[in-house]
């Protein structure tokens, strides 16, 4: 447990953990104020349910996923995350503007942010919250302070191909 002095309120957050793996977006958070009152609180209160074993990607794998993006665009970049398909670019042009046009360019005009390095100083198992299940993550830590998580299941059962 860790707390904090939230100035007005005392603000005290629990990591879950299951079977001794953390578990990363899955914590719990309570505010505490005034004569010890609870001003707010969120997180989970019911234990998870097994469903089965996931099979493994491979930390290499988890690597290549962690330098495409897939633990989080701004650990590596001040920049935009990547554009979903048919989305238009910050600055672009609004809508109705002759972007269909190709001597017309959409994007902005402004250069690209440069990168920033994050050297990974470590790598363990954990689990990470995403939807209604915890799967399996390769949890990078950085040289500095932080961790990403990156998914480590196989391709077939990040696609939602597989069946439980």
């Amino acid at each position: 447990m860790t707390v904090d002095d939230g100035w007005s309120t005392w603000e005290a957050r629990v990591d879950s953990s299951v079977d001794g793996l953390p578990v990363v977006g899955m914590g719990t958070a309570v505010s505490i104020g005034v004569d010890g009152q609870v001003v707010r609180a969120s997180g989970f209160l019911a234990a998870p349910d097994r469903i089965g074993d996931y099979p493994l990607a491979g930390v290499d794998a988890g690597l290549d996923r962690l330098r495409g993006g897939a633990g989080g665009w701004s650990a590596f970049d001040d920049g935009p995350p990547p554009l979903p398909a048919g989305a238009e670019p910050a600055g672009a042009e609004p809508a109705g503007a002759p972007c269909g046009d190709p001597t017309v360019s959409c994007l902005p005009t402004e250069p690209a942010p440069e990168a920033v390095v994050q050297v990974v100083t470590g790598v363990r198992l954990g689990l990470l919250h995403l939807g209604d299940a915890l799967v399996p993550a390769y949890l990078f830590d950085l040289e500095g302070g932080g961790t990403i998580p990156v998914p480590a299941v196989v391709e077939r059962w990040l696609d939602g191909a597989a069946t439980r």
